[in-house]
């Protein structure tokens, strides 16, 4: 094998490695590095899922998805701006949102 051919196969395996890394939360990419507005609707919603899960340890309610999957469209933020603002608020119970949506 060549130098070319090898430093080819190296950057390869490099790449790969990352990616998987990456999608096993493993490495995290800064956020400036992130433009999940080009992520399918499908992609964002399970990204949005993952951090209330991880964060908040339930499932966001159907306005809370609408809401964050809006904010990684329209405004550009990434995956971390997302679990920042969740760390940052307190979860609503189940109980109390389902209240202040029926009342």
């Amino acid at each position: 094998m060549n130098a070319a051919t090898f430093r080819t196969v190296k950057a390869a395996l490099v790449a790969t490695a990352a990616a998987l890394a990456l999608r096993a939360g493993v490495l995290a990419t800064p956020a400036s590095a992130q433009d999940t507005s080009r992520q399918s609707p499908q992609n964002q919603d399970a990204t949005i899922k993952s951090a209330f899960r991880q964060i908040l340890d339930r499932e966001p309610h159907s306005p809370e998805l609408r809401r964050y999957r809006n904010r990684m469209y329209e405004e550009h933020r990434s995956e971390a701006d997302i679990r920042d603002d969740l760390r940052q608020k307190p979860g609503i119970p189940a109980e109390e949102h389902d209240d202040a949506a029926e009342g």
